[in-house]
């Protein structure tokens, strides 16, 4: 078992890593400051720029280093006849999607992740209360993409306003 400072440490730098491949924060037009847009935003940012890349096009610096382009996350309602593809997006970030058809899932399973970054935390708190914050992070996520479709689709935005 690897004692749970080194579990730390090791977390620690692989996060130095992600954020310092990560680009730059950008201004949204309709994600206010504290907004749930924002929130998704900022997730964006920190967990699927790295791959997707700043404007969601597939085109991350993770890809100089896999050898492959990924999604174009901005075309998903397209790409779903008009309608942005809510549950699947949720289920495919969350891990719970299926991708045998697909190949090997490069995608981290990040629901599975917010949990356990949950463990670390130094307030504790029951896997009930942590599931509820995974929840929340994975649908302000799932909202921000939705927000970035191009074009928008004919879906009703699942958070905020139009």
């Amino acid at each position: 078992m690897i004692p749970r400072p080194a579990i730390r440490r090791t977390t620690a730098v692989a996060g130095l890593l992600v954020l310092s491949l990560s680009p730059p924060a950008v201004a949204q037009d309709d994600a206010g400051p504290g907004s749930a847009l924002d929130a998704g935003r900022l997730e964006y940012m920190n967990s699927c720029a790295p791959c997707h890349g700043e404007a969601a096009a597939g085109d991350g610096p993770v890809a100089n280093y896999v050898g492959q382009r990924f999604p174009d996350l901005t075309k998903l309602a397209e790409a779903n006849d008009g309608r942005f593809p809510v549950i699947e997006v949720f289920r495919m970030i969350d891990g719970r999607a299926s991708l045998e058809a697909h190949g090997e899932r490069l995608m981290p399973v990040w629901g599975q992740r917010y949990m356990i970054e949950g463990t670390y935390e130094d307030l504790p708190m029951p896997d009930e209360a942590r599931r509820q914050i995974v929840l929340g992070r994975l649908v302000e996520l799932v909202a921000y993409l939705q927000s970035i479709q191009d074009p928008k689709g004919d879906a009703p935005p699942l958070l905020g306003a139009e």
